[in-house]
């Protein structure tokens, strides 16, 4: 299968990634090729506009649901409360009370559903996530119940937790982190590096010698890493801008995109 792999110029507080076609190139003169490149990345950054739109759209309805059924529960259980302590209310208004108050915990079910499914989903993609962002949502992940039947948790607080992972996965993949890690190097020893993920899906990293470097995505439901030690200048500058050490400048990486 042909691999793909374009050039990304980064930007941090002024670096730009800019995207080269690594083969197969076809020579073309400086305005039609600056045209192509900023026709894919007005359709990229549309497209991701796009999918956070929807994902905000989503949670939005989400939580006004979850809004909906919690004060409509509370005001019947009020009202329940309230008609069994008049022994001298009709009975057939209890009766209707209480049907309403069954109705609405059927919709508690069905969230009691989505929480399971959603819970069960962000377990499986953890394998894709960088181990970073993983330990960040470890802890919101291990009160998602194993047993739902038996949880102690309202459907409301698991929906909330299960919330706060999917903001936080989020604001991992709309920023640029750097992370102290340590990695196996060709001979066998583990060295340690610094690690530059732009989002959840791609990575550098290099040690501070700059003797050893590679770049890293998901690949296969885990995290791949390849030594390209002669990107170690490159990394070694981006990270330093990151970091506020050197000037903002235009610094070109490999960027592998599905």
């Amino acid at each position: 299968m042909k691999r793909c792999v374009e050039w990304l110029t980064v930007g941090i507080g002024g670096i730009a990634f800019s995207m080269l076609a690594a083969e197969g190139a076809v020579l073309k003169s400086p305005l039609q090729e600056a045209r192509s490149k900023m026709e894919k990345w007005v359709e990229t950054r549309q497209q991701i506009a796009k999918a956070k739109s929807e994902w905000r759209q989503e949670r939005e309805t989400l939580k006004q649901t979850i809004a909906m059924y919690e004060n409509e529960l509370k005001r019947l259980n009020q009202q329940i409360e309230e008609a069994e302590s008049k022994k001298s209310q009709a009975s057939n208004e209890f009766d209707k009370l209480t049907q309403k108050q069954g109705s609405l915990e059927a919709g508690s079910e069905e969230m009691a559903a989505l929480a399971s499914k959603t819970e069960s989903r962000i377990k499986a993609m953890t394998e894709r996530l960088p181990g970073v962002l993983v330990d960040r949502i470890q802890p919101a992940i291990k009160r998602f119940p194993q047993n739902a039947e038996e949880s102690q948790m309202s459907v409301s607080q698991r929906l909330q937790n299960v919330i706060g992972v999917i903001n936080e996965i989020e604001k991992f993949n709309e920023g640029v982190t750097v992370s102290k890690e340590v990695r196996k190097n060709p001979s066998g020893a583990q060295v340690q590096v610094k690690t530059l993920y732009l989002g959840v899906g791609q990575a550098y990293f290099v040690d501070e010698k700059g003797d050893f470097a590679g770049v890293g995505r998901p690949a296969q439901g885990e995290w791949q890493w390849v030594e390209e030690s002669q990107l170690a200048p490159k990394i070694s500058k981006a990270i330093a801008i990151y970091e506020g050490n050197a000037q903002a400048d235009y610094i070109g990486l490999p960027v592998s995109l599905k």
